[in-house]
């Protein structure tokens, strides 16, 4: 007898109770069970890192990130008085009596004892002062032009306290209407006309890059100026707007969500408005990087921050 034989017909016996798998394949209840379970898990963990970020936010403060200009500002946080609306560059004011506050650190726009080559300060106390920032800027500029167009521009009118109607942004200190200079006389009268198409063309052109726009053309042909910064004029002459539509537009930009302003001197810039309220306002400042705080006369604050370090 084969050692083998009685074995061909060898079947395996399996506990009894047991049920082999079918055709090899797994249960597919417990595989969508898997899937249901591994998506609670996956919901959880979602949530629980939301809520952690939060509290890890909350617990920091006010930290780095990114605006909506895509900045990435670090702000602290400064108290000011809400009184100061009404001081800074940016003021709208329609009459005298919107100006609250006289504006500080007027300097004289006159020419030094050498005379300045590029134009003719008046002299004409106290109209022809105006804020220090005001006069470095409009001598920069007063260069340019003379070197682009060979105009010299003769101060007319700076800063008047008392002014009304359409010349009542000189109450401000950083308003100038200009007129081309003609010559002098022997009793040191100076004749001047209107600026040449050379001249408003470069104007029109390069103001921005001094921080300058052209509010007006007067009816005896001057031309009015007025200072409000780099970043504020390039934004309004590129778009053709008034100040006081700016400025509203800028109430759209909070820390958060800045305007981002390319200026005409090659800076970049963000801007934003900050509602005061009470008697002090809690105004968001970047901590890296320079910034200028100016009222608007109405209801907040514009805070403008120089990213070129």
């Amino acid at each position: 007898m084969n050692d083998y034989e009685g074995t061909r017909n060898f079947e395996s016996v399996q506990p009894e109770g047991s049920k082999s798998p079918k055709n090899g394949k797994s249960d597919p209840k417990k595989k969508i069970a898997i899937a249901i379970f591994t998506i609670v898990i996956a919901i959880v963990l979602l949530f629980c890192a939301v809520i952690i970020t939060k509290i890890v936010y909350k617990l920091n403060g006010d930290s780095d990130k990114t605006d909506g200009s895509g900045n990435n500002l670090s702000y602290k946080t400064v108290s000011i008085p809400s009184s100061d609306i009404n001081n800074g560059t940016l003021l709208l004011v329609e009459d005298a009596s919107d100006m609250k506050n006289n504006p500080e650190q007027l300097s004289s726009t006159a020419s030094d004892s050498n005379g300045d080559p590029y134009y003719i300060g008046t002299g004409s106390y106290p109209k022809d002062k105006l804020t220090s920032d005001t006069v470095k800027a409009l001598k920069a500029m007063a260069q340019g032009l003379y070197r682009s167009t060979e105009v010299r521009f003769v101060i007319g009118y700076a800063y008047d306290q008392n002014a009304t109607g359409e010349e009542c942004e000189h109450v401000l200190g950083t308003v100038v209407d200009i007129k081309q200079f003609g010559e002098m006389a022997e009793d040191n009268t100076i004749s001047s006309t209107a600026l040449n198409s050379d001249a408003i063309n470069w104007l029109q052109k390069n103001c921005a890059k001094y921080g300058f726009i052209i509010t007006v053309t007067h009816s005896d042909g001057s031309t009015q100026l007025r200072y409000v910064g780099v970043a504020h004029a390039t934004y309004i002459v590129k778009n053709n707007i008034s100040l006081s539509a700016y400025t509203n537009k800028l109430k759209d930009h909070s820390p958060e969500d800045t305007l981002s302003i390319e200026g005409a001197d090659g800076k970049n810039y963000s801007v934003y408005y900050v509602k005061s309220t009470g008697d002090d306002t809690e105004v968001k400042v970047p901590q890296n990087y320079d910034y200028e705080i100016s009222g608007n006369n109405t209801d907040g604050f514009i805070v403008t921050v120089n990213l070129s370090k």
